[in-house]
C-alpha cells in the first residue's frame, strides 16, 4: 500500500503543467490580439537576389518590420562582402592576397589577412599537413600538366611536395607583416 503523499504527487505534476501551458496559450493569445490590433507589426521576411557575388549568386533573406531596415542590412552586407572581397580575392590582381602573393619582401597586412592565414596555420597543424593554405604552385604544376597532356614527373612532384612541407609565409605579430 503505497503512502497517501505519493498519490498526491502525480497529481501535482499534471497542474504544474497544465498551469505552463495555460502561461504559454495566454501569452500567445495576447501577442496575436497585439499583432493583429496593429499596435505590435508583424516581422516579415525581405528577399534580396544578386549575381555575380564572388562568383555566385546571392540570396538574402532579412526579417524585419521595416523595408528602410531590410535595404539598409542588405547594404551592409553588400558593403561587408566588397569589403572582404578587396583583402582576400585571388582573381583580382588589386587585392591584398594578390599584392602579398607578388611581393619579395615583408608586407604590412590587415588583420583580415593575419588572421586568415592564422587560420590556415592552425588547420594545417590540426589536420598533419593535409589542410595546405599554399597549395597554389601544386595547382600550378598539375594545371600545366593538364595543358600539355601529362602527369607532372616525379621529380616535379617531390620539388613541389618538399616547399608544401615549409611554412608558407612567416607572420610578425610586431609589425603585422607577412
Amino acid at each position: 500500500m503505497k503512502p497517501e503523499s505519493l498519490n498526491a504527487l502525480p497529481t501535482f505534476r499534471v497542474m504544474r503543467s497544465s498551469f505552463r501551458f495555460s502561461q504559454t496559450f495566454f501569452a500567445a493569445l495576447l501577442g496575436a490580439m497585439f499583432v493583429s490590433s496593429g499596435l505590435v507589426h508583424a516581422v516579415e521576411p525581405f528577399h534580396f537576389h544578386h549575381e555575380n557575388i564572388l562568383g555566385t549568386s546571392l540570396d538574402l533573406q532579412v526579417s524585419t518590420t521595416d523595408a528602410g531596415q531590410a535595404t539598409a542590412a542588405e547594404t551592409s552586407v553588400l558593403a561587408e562582402i566588397e569589403r572582404l572581397r578587396k583583402i582576400l580575392s585571388s582573381s583580382d590582381p588589386e587585392s591584398e592576397l594578390s599584392r602579398l602573393n607578388a611581393a619579395t619582401a615583408p608586407m604590412a597586412c590587415s588583420r583580415e589577412m593575419l588572421n586568415v592565414l592564422t587560420s590556415y596555420d592552425l588547420w594545417q597543424s590540426k589536420s598533419k599537413g593535409a589542410y595546405s593554405g599554399h597549395i597554389s604552385e601544386l595547382a600550378g604544376l598539375w594545371s600545366k600538366a593538364e595543358k600539355v597532356g601529362t602527369a607532372p614527373s616525379p621529380a616535379e612532384l617531390q620539388a613541389v611536395l618538399t616547399s608544401l612541407a615549409a611554412p608558407g609565409w612567416q607572420i610578425d605579430p610586431a609589425t603585422r607583416s607577412v
